[in-house]
Parts: C-alpha cells; structure tokens; sequence
C-alpha cells in the first residue's frame, strides 16, 4: 500500500498530495467510527450478559 502511494506520488503535483491527505483523514475517520460502533456492540454485549 505505502508502495503504491509512493510511486503515484512521484509523478503528482503538490495539489495532488493534499488531495491524498483529505482522503486519508476520512478514511481514518471512517475507521474510527467503525471502531467505535464495535466498541459499543461489545460494551451492550457485556451490559446484556450481565442481566441474564
């Protein structure tokens, strides 16, 4: 992956990296949410567990 980043970033402009660096940051976020609504699940799993 950081391979073939690098090589498209070798023959892009400046212009280009910003772009990149907007669509890493919502693919974090993505990634995060995610993350986070298995956190959840897990936590309503336990809460659920413990009453029955």
């Amino acid at each position: 992956m950081k391979l073939f980043m690098h090589w498209e970033g070798e023959q892009v402009g400046e212009e280009d990296e910003e772009v990149e660096e907007e669509e890493e940051r919502q693919f974090i976020e993505r990634n995060m949410k995610d993350k986070v609504k298995e956190d959840e699940n897990k936590d309503k799993g336990r809460r659920e567990g413990r009453r029955g």
